[in-house]
């Protein structure tokens, strides 16, 4: 028998400072639009 399925290759770069997104510094949901 065999399994055929997908194979996800991620590769991970660690970084010193993350750059700011629109959610600023209030975290999750911040941003005023709900889903």
């Amino acid at each position: 028998q065999m399994v055929i399925a997908p194979v996800i290759r991620v590769e991970i770069e660690e970084v010193k400072m993350l750059s700011s997104s629109s959610r600023g510094d209030n975290g999750f949901g911040s941003t005023g639009i709900s889903q």
